[in-house]
C-alpha cells in the first residue's frame, strides 16, 4: 500500500515539475522579451496580448499550487516548495509591472494625440496617487471609500497587486497590522475589523467637535478654522447616516456658542427678533458671514508703505535673536572645541576671582555656568557650592582669608551669590528666593542700616512666598502685614489683644497668623506666631544707600542690592532674634557698618557717611505684650475685674427644642489621628408628629498645620450615627 501511494506522489509529482518548469520557462523568455525594448520598437496590441499571457500563467500557476498542497504532507517539502512558488510569483508580478509601465508610456506617447485629434490639444492629467492611512478612526471611512474606487474595484489587478497596493498606504499604527502571511482579502479583512469601529468613529469625531479651541479675540483666521472643523466633522457623521434633528441642532449651537468670541455671540444675539429656537443652518450661516465679514475688515486695512529711508526722528530699537550657531566656540579660549566651560582648561587655570570676572563679562550663570539666563531662573540646585554650601558654582569659591580693614575673619569667602529662584526646604519652586537686606533711617548726613532679610513663608497649603522682614531684637512679638498674610494665604486665627510702642502707644491685635519660616536651602526651619496688623513701618531704608559710599565684603549676601528702598512684609523679634544670628562677623574698614552672619546670610548693621542734607524720619522698633496698666485707670479696671466674677453664679437656659416631643437621645462621637482629631455632640428627637429632628448641639475639628488639604474627620461614621443613633 505504501508503495503505490509513492509511486502516485512521484508521477503527480513529476508531472506538477514539468508544469512548474513550464511555467518558469515562459516567464524567463516573456522577461528576455520585452527587456531593454523601448516604447516606439513595440505596438501597444503586443503588450495587450502578453499581458493576457501573462494572466493566464497566474491562473495557471494558481492551479499548480493547489494541486502541490493536495499532495504535499510533510512540512520539509512544503516549505521547498512554497520558496519555489514565491520565486515564481515574484516574476510574475514583476513581468507584469513591467509590461503595464510599458503600455503606459505606449498610450502616453500615442494615445494622447488619437483621443484629441479633432481639436489637437493634448492634456496631461496630473497621476493620482493612493491614499494613505495612519490609522486614525475618523480617517477610516474616506480611506475605504478612495481605496475601493482605485484597487479593490479594479478587476485588471491580481490580488497580489492589490496586496502590495494595500500595504504601501498604510502607514503609522495601521502598518504595525502587515504579516507576512497575509492575502490581500486577510489584510483588508484585518483592517476592516480593527478600524471599522462605527461606535467608536462618531465617539472621535464628537469629541473632537467638543475639543475646539475657544475664541478669545476677534480674527478671521481662527473663525473660519472652527467653521471648517465644524462642516468636517458634521460631514463625516452625516456620512455614518447621523443627521441632525431639532434637539441635536439646540445642543450643537449651544457648544459653539461657548466657543466662539464675546463679540461674534453678542452680534448673533443681535440678529434675534424672537424667544424661538435658532436652527443649525441659518446659526452657521450667520459664523459663515461672519468669516466673510472679519476677512473682508482684515483685507481692507492698507498698510503704510516701508519708507527705504530712516527717519532721523524715530527712536532707536534693540532686537534680540537668539542663533543656534553650528559651530560654536569657547567662550573663553576661542577654540572651536566642544567642551563647557567648566571643563575648559584656560578657565581652569584662572583663579577664583579671574573666574568670576570671566563668568560676569560673559553674562553665564553663577551656578551653572551657562548662558540664557540669571541665577534666579537657575534650576540647577546641584550645582550648589560643596565647599560653603552657596549660591554660586564651586570653582568661583575662594578659599583664602579675606580682610576688610585689616581684620581677619576666620571663616572662607565665596563669590557673592544672587537671589535663587527654585529651592525651599520642601523642593517648592518660589518666584524669588531667600536674601539679606538692611533698613536705615537717615539723619542728615549719616544712614543707619537696621538688619533685614528676605526669608521664606510657608502657609497651611505647603507653598513658599517671599517675604522681606526686619530682624529686631527689641520686639517681644513678631508681625506680619495683613496685605501679606492674606496674599500668602496664611490661617489667621481671631484673637482680642493689644501691644504697645514708643510713648506707650496701644495697637489693637484682631489676628493672629501661625506660619514656618525657613530660609532657601532648607538648613534653617522654624513655627512662629505672627500678628496680624494692617502696617509695620514705611519703606526701608527711607531713601536708597549711594554703594560707592560702603565696603561691601566678597561674602554670602542674598541680595546684592541691600541698599534700595523697599517696604517691609514682616517683622522678626527677640523670640526668633537669637535663633536666627550666628557668630561671624566682618567690620568694614571705611564706614561703622558690620556684617553680621545669619542663617539667611550676612546682614548689614551700622551707619554710612551720606550727602544728604534732608533728615528722615528715625525708624526704631519696641513693642511689648501685656504691659503692666498705667496707674491712672488701675483702680478702674481692678473694679471692673473683680464685678466680672458675678458670671460665675449666673445661669442663663438654653432650650434646643422648643415644640413636643415623644423620645430624644443625645450622640456623641470623636475621632483622632497623628495628623488630626474631630468630635460631634448632636441630638436626635423623635417628634409627636413621628418625625425625626437632628440638632447639632457642639462640634470640633482640626487638622496639623503641616497637612496641606483640610476636611472633616469620620464623615461616613457621622452620617450612619445620625441615620440611627442606637447602632
Amino acid at each position: 500500500m505504501k508503495i503505490v501511494l509513492c509511486r502516485i506522489w512521484t508521477i503527480r509529482w513529476g508531472r506538477n515539475g514539468g508544469t512548474r518548469g513550464g511555467i518558469k520557462a515562459q516567464i524567463t523568455r516573456l522577461l528576455t522579451s520585452i527587456k531593454d525594448q523601448q516604447f516606439e520598437d513595440v505596438e501597444i496590441e503586443e503588450i495587450e496580448v502578453k499581458l493576457d499571457k501573462v494572466r493566464k500563467l497566474n491562473q495557471q500557476f494558481e492551479l499548480l499550487r493547489q494541486d502541490y498542497y493536495k499532495v504535499v504532507k510533510r512540512d520539509e517539502d512544503l516549505v521547498e516548495i512554497e520558496n519555489s512558488f514565491e520565486d515564481i510569483d515574484s516574476d510574475l508580478l514583476k513581468l507584469e509591472v513591467s509590461l503595464k509601465k510599458l503600455f503606459n508610456n505606449c498610450m502616453h506617447e500615442n494615445g494622447n494625440a488619437k483621443i484629441n485629434k479633432s481639436n489637437d490639444v493634448n492634456i496631461k492629467l496630473p497621476e493620482i496617487p493612493l491614499p494613505k492611512f495612519s490609522g486614525n478612526f475618523e480617517e477610516w471611512n474616506i480611506f475605504k471609500a478612495q481605496f475601493d474606487s482605485l484597487i479593490s474595484s479594479n478587476k485588471q489587478l491580481s490580488e497580489s497587486q492589490k496586496l502590495y497596493y494595500l500595504q504601501s498606504c498604510l502607514v503609522g499604527s495601521a502598518a504595525r497590522m502587515i504579516s507576512n502571511d497575509d492575502t490581500f482579502h486577510s489584510l483588508l479583512k484585518a483592517l476592516e475589523d480593527r478600524f471599522d469601529n462605527k461606535r467608536l468613529i462618531v465617539n472621535t469625531h464628537i469629541n473632537e467637535i467638543f475639543s475646539i479651541e475657544k475664541l478669545h479675540n476677534e480674527s478671521a483666521k481662527d473663525l473660519r478654522s472652527l467653521v471648517d472643523q465644524l462642516h468636517k466633522h458634521l460631514r463625516a457623521l452625516k456620512l455614518l447616516d447621523l443627521d441632525l434633528d431639532k434637539l441635536s441642532e439646540a445642543m450643537l449651537i449651544n457648544i459653539v456658542m461657548q466657543k466662539l468670541d464675546k463679540e461674534s455671540r453678542k452680534q448673533f444675539e443681535m440678529t434675534l427678533t424672537s424667544n424661538e429656537l435658532t436652527d443649525w443652518n441659518t446659526f452657521i450661516k450667520f459664523i459663515e458671514k461672519r468669516c466673510q465679514i472679519l476677512e473682508n475688515l482684515q483685507s481692507n486695512i492698507v498698510q503704510p508703505p516701508k519708507s527705504k529711508f530712516i527717519s532721523q526722528s524715530s527712536k532707536p530699537r534693540t532686537l534680540v535673536t537668539k542663533v543656534n550657531d553650528t559651530s560654536s566656540k569657547c567662550p573663553v579660549c576661542r577654540l572651536p572645541a566642544n567642551h563647557p566651560i567648566y571643563k575648559c582648561k584656560s578657565f581652569l587655570d584662572l583663579n577664583a576671582v579671574e573666574r568670576f570676572n570671566m563668568v560676569k563679562k560673559l553674562s553665564l550663570c553663577v551656578l551653572c555656568l551657562k548662558p540664557g539666563h540669571k541665577l534666579a531662573f537657575c534650576r540647577q540646585s546641584k550645582y550648589l557650592c560643596n565647599i560653603c554650601n552657596g549660591n554660586h558654582n564651586y570653582l568661583l569659591h575662594r578659599h583664602r582669608k579675606p580682610s576688610i580693614g585689616g581684620e581677619n575673619v576666620t571663616h572662607s569667602e565665596a563669590i557673592p551669590s544672587e537671589p535663587r529662584a527654585d529651592l525651599s526646604p520642601t523642593d517648592v519652586t518660589l518666584a524669588d528666593s531667600q536674601h539679606t537686606s538692611s533698613a536705615c533711617l537717615v539723619v542728615k548726613n549719616k544712614s543707619v542700616l537696621l538688619p533685614t532679610a528676605i526669608v521664606l513663608i510657608q502657609n497651611i497649603y505647603g507653598h513658599f512666598s517671599r517675604a522681606r522682614v526686619i530682624l529686631d531684637s527689641a520686639s517681644q512679638a513678631n508681625f506680619v502685614t495683613k496685605q501679606f498674610a492674606d496674599n500668602a494665604n496664611l490661617r489667621k486665627q481671631k484673637i482680642n489683644t493689644s501691644v504697645s510702642g514708643l510713648g506707650g502707644i496701644s495697637t489693637s491685635i484682631e489676628y493672629e497668623a501661625v506660619a514656618n519660616i525657613a530660609n532657601c536651602n532648607g538648613s534653617f526651619f522654624l513655627s512662629q506666631t505672627f500678628f496680624v496688623i494692617d502696617k509695620i513701618t514705611d519703606m526701608v531704608p527711607a531713601t536708597n544707600v549711594n554703594l560707592e559710599n560702603l565696603e561691601i565684603p566678597q561674602v554670602m549676601l542674598g541680595d546684592p542690592e541691600f541698599t534700595r528702598s523697599s517696604k517691609i512684609d514682616a517683622l522678626l523679634g527677640a523670640e526668633t532674634f537669637f535663633e536666627i544670628v550666628k557668630g561671624e562677623q566682618i567690620r568694614s574698614s571705611l564706614n561703622s557698618l558690620i556684617f553680621q552672619n545669619t542663617v539667611f546670610g550676612y546682614v548689614a548693621g551700622g551707619y554710612v557717611n551720606t550727602n544728604n542734607q534732608e533728615p528722615c524720619t528715625n525708624l526704631c522698633t519696641l513693642v511689648s505684650r501685656n504691659e503692666n496698666i498705667e496707674k491712672s485707670i488701675q483702680p478702674e479696671w481692678s473694679n471692673f475685674v473683680t464685678s466680672l466674677k458675678v458670671i460665675e453664679n449666673l445661669k442663663v437656659p438654653r432650650y434646643i427644642l422648643t415644640e413636643s416631643y415623644e423620645r430624644t437621645v443625645i450622640v456623641g462621637y470623636a475621632d483622632a489621628s497623628e495628623a488630626a482629631f474631630g468630635a460631634v455632640v448632636y441630638m436626635k428627637s423623635i417628634m409627636e408628629d413621628g418625625t425625626a429632628v437632628n440638632k447639632l448641639i457642639a462640634s470640633k475639628s482640626r487638622v496639623a498645620p503641616i497637612k496641606l488639604a483640610w476636611g472633616p474627620i469620620g464623615n461616613s461614621r457621622l452620617n450612619r450615627l445620625k441615620a440611627d443613633p442606637d447602632s
